[in-house]
């Protein structure tokens, strides 16, 4: 169910969110963050965290709020766009992923990069 959709069927949480404006860039809303012409800004938690609030701009701010990862939400799990022709490419893009998970080096590489589990 995307986003919008999500809201509408959660007339409590647009209660609590009061006005939504819908911007087409992060960058874009964090300006407005910043200028104080949002409260808050709602959106996945890698952009939100390496975009902004591990930044020198976003020091001043947080996450707040519940955690919105129910598959309600977004669905489940992440993904990887590729042509549906390239059988060869996901295949080896899967044996890839399943061996830096099995490894470790995931957790490792999340660990370097970010300030949070990103799977």
């Amino acid at each position: 169910m995307p986003v919008k959709q999500a809201i509408l069927a959660e007339p409590s949480i647009l209660r609590l969110l009061g006005y939504i404006r819908r911007y087409s860039t992060f960058d874009e809303a964090f300006i407005d963050l910043l200028n104080g012409r949002l409260d808050t800004v709602f959106g996945g938690t890698i952009g939100l965290s390496v975009g902004f609030l591990d930044t020198e701009q976003g020091k001043n701010y947080h996450f707040s709020g519940p955690r919105f990862t129910d598959e309600k939400w977004f669905g489940k799990g992440v993904g990887i766009a590729i042509r549906k022709q390239d059988k060869d490419l996901k295949e080896k893009l899967d044996r890839a992923l399943k061996q830096i998970i099995t490894d470790g080096e995931h957790s490792r590489i999340t660990k370097k990069y970010f300030s949070h589990e990103i799977m």
